[in-house]
């Protein structure tokens, strides 16, 4: 649509021959996803903030469309950038991060180079695992750390130093996983020691973007997953052990040149979505 694109010459529609058929029934698909793109965008600049952070999924979506023109893309690019120096202003609104209380002994789920955008297209998924009112909490809040794991880690929680070293002094459990093993996290789980914390660090997304594997829609989907295969048993889990369960991430990410990088800073850097459960008053 955007770009001028249109149906082979040689789809016979009009005398509707099978591989006219076939011809439009694909060109109709994308044409429909592209307006269904159109659509998000134009809704996504008419949000507030935090909302209007989730415009970067489908103008990131537009830098790799294959209708999108050169002109296009940088239109894309420039509302990217116009959106992140809005952002800055809300960014700077916010409460600092406060330090997740390990004392209480919750379960905590960091999820490596989450961005904001993440967080909010997974929140109808997080809304559907809600137990009522009262047993579900989200925050945003500013990071005031370098966004690079180790010191966003050190702010997170309060430590003195490094976090796996701080993390052992305490007795918290802390571990580094991708997400996606055989076993699940609730597999993993159950081995480990009822009566203290428990930390585990995820780092499936922030691996797909140092590795340029995972797009930002990429990584949308696998939180999504995630979310929606683990969520439950742990909520379970966590009710059983009497503890809080919390979704968080220690930075995010920024798309610049083509590229996912972290430790620049700005609001899909330093913003932190955090969401707390407690199952056990629910």
């Amino acid at each position: 649509i955007l770009n001028g694109a249109h149906l082979a010459p040689e789809a016979d529609i009009e005398n509707g021959s099978a591989s006219a058929g076939r011809t439009f029934a694909g060109r109709a698909a994308t044409v429909e996803t592209a307006l269904c793109l159109l659509q998000a965008i134009a809704s996504g600049l008419t949000q507030v903030f935090p909302r209007r952070l989730a415009l970067r999924l489908p103008l990131s979506r537009i830098l790799n469309h294959p209708w999108a023109t050169a002109e296009l893309r940088s239109a894309a690019v420039k509302t990217l950038e116009e959106t992140s120096a809005l952002g800055e202003e809300w960014l700077s609104g916010l409460a600092p991060v406060a330090p997740i209380d390990l004392e209480i002994k919750p379960l905590v789920l960091v999820f490596d180079g989450a961005s904001p955008d993440l967080w909010l297209e997974i929140s109808d998924t997080l809304a559907s695992f809600r137990p009522n009112n009262q047993a579900f909490q989200e925050e945003w809040a500013r990071l005031e750390a370098v966004p690079e794991t180790v010191d966003a880690l050190i702010h997170l929680f309060g430590l003195e130093a490094d976090p796996e070293e701080s993390f052992f002094k305490r007795g918290v459990v802390y571990a580094n996983l991708s997400g996606d093993e055989e076993q699940g996290l609730q597999g993993y789980l159950q081995s480990l020691a009822q009566d203290s914390a428990i930390v585990l660090r995820l780092s499936i997304v922030d691996r797909g973007a140092h590795s340029g594997k995972l797009h930002l829609t990429d990584m949308y989907t696998v939180m999504k997953n995630i979310i929606e295969s683990e969520l439950k048993g742990l909520l379970e889990l966590c009710k059983k052990q009497k503890r809080d369960l919390v979704l968080t991430a220690d930075h995010g990410l920024t798309l610049k040149d083509g590229r996912l990088t972290h430790g620049r800073g700005g609001p899909y850097e330093r913003a932190i979505y955090r969401a707390r459960f407690s199952p056990a008053d629910a």
